[in-house]
């Protein structure tokens, strides 16, 4: 979607609203990264068996992290990981109505 005019990017945007969300905010102290890539894959097998198409990660900034942020990194990389392997279609971060990169939010568009 970046290499859309700034102008027709909201004609196209109804074509990345998610149908369905999940928030990693209730994630605490002493989760690892194994918890982390469980959890990302649980809900992935979710959304694809209820037959999501596309959906919200909310993954948050880190910027409440004690030390270097765990969760943000840890999803997209295993979503990454997904992608590379062809289980999800696409991952990228949402973007704002003005067109800014929302860093604490993941679209994944499934197959």
């Amino acid at each position: 979607m970046n290499d859309i005019p700034k102008k027709k990017r909201k004609q196209f945007a109804f074509l990345y609203e998610p149908e369905d969300e999940v928030d990693f905010h209730g994630f605490w102290g002493g989760v690892t990264k194994e918890d982390i890539e469980s959890f990302t894959h649980d809900r992935v097998e979710r959304f694809q068996r209820r037959g999501i198409k596309r959906a919200r990660f909310i993954i948050g900034k880190g910027l409440h992290s004690q030390g270097e942020p765990l969760i943000p990194p840890t999803v997209y990389a295993y979503l990454q990981k997904l992608k590379a392997q062809g289980e999800i279609k696409s991952v990228f971060h949402e973007r704002t109505k003005s067109g800014e990169v929302n860093r604490g939010a993941l679209i994944v568009v499934f197959k």
